[in-house]
């Protein structure tokens, strides 16, 4: 308050981390353009108050580009990853709330990013970018919630991109989720799809010398030809 009062502005991660929902409103109504990154900054925070605020004032997230971007900033874990701003009475679930209101809301659960010829997936991003622990501080059974969503939204279990030529469960075992690789697995994954031999998860597995996520692959018919 006493910044304010000597001139302190907010921005939107700002109103995000204080939830100072009058504020926002107001920012709203003066800068209807911004609402894409509102909704961003209220991802990102892990506020389940102004998603919604902004999924019900704002116009619908039509774009593509847009609806993945968001998806990606629900998924990041930014406040519990290396940046653990105003956490305290916080509950970390909100993360997994605001990501199932976006498919609730028919964001699309298949839609690809191509970047460096790699065209992946949601269901890529969080088997590769999530298992950043370091980043994106998830635990291994959050990032398994998070698959949970996608996939009882409709995702493909087993998309393939073009530059790996790996399915979400080849990246998750190139990443090293072996919580993730089982309930792919239990979940229907095949353990043997890939664009390429040495693009088989099992491939990927001993490439980076993981015998527990290979055994787990091989118990499920897992092979390398």
């Amino acid at each position: 308050d006493l910044l304010f009062l000597h001139g302190a502005t907010v921005d939107d991660i700002g109103y995000a981390l204080t939830g100072d929902m009058a504020a926002l409103a107001e920012r709203v109504k003066a800068e209807p353009e911004r609402q894409y990154e509102i909704m961003w900054a209220g991802l990102l925070a892990g506020n389940e108050q102004m998603v919604r605020y902004r999924l019900e004032h704002g116009p619908a997230v039509s774009s593509e580009e847009e609806q993945f971007n968001l998806l990606a900033s629900a998924i990041r874990g930014w406040r519990i990853g290396d940046l653990k701003i105003n956490n305290e009475g916080w509950d970390r679930r909100s993360l997994h709330r605001n990501f199932e209101l976006l498919l609730a809301h028919g964001f699309n659960p298949n839609l690809r990013k191509n970047r460096n010829r790699a065209d992946f997936t949601i269901m890529h991003h969080l088997a590769a970018r999530a298992c950043n622990s370091r980043t994106y501080g998830h635990t291994p059974e959050e990032i398994v919630e998070f698959a949970r969503a996608l996939l009882d939204a409709g995702a493909e279990i087993d998309p393939l991109e073009a530059q790996l030529q790996s399915t979400p469960l080849g990246w998750a075992v190139r990443y090293g989720n072996i919580a993730l690789v089982r309930y792919l697995l239990q979940r229907g994954s095949d353990p043997n799809k890939a664009g390429a031999g040495w693009a088989r998860p099992l491939a990927w597995a001993g490439r980076t010398e993981q015998s527990d996520i290979a055994e787990v692959l091989q118990e499920h018919g897992g092979t390398l030809s």
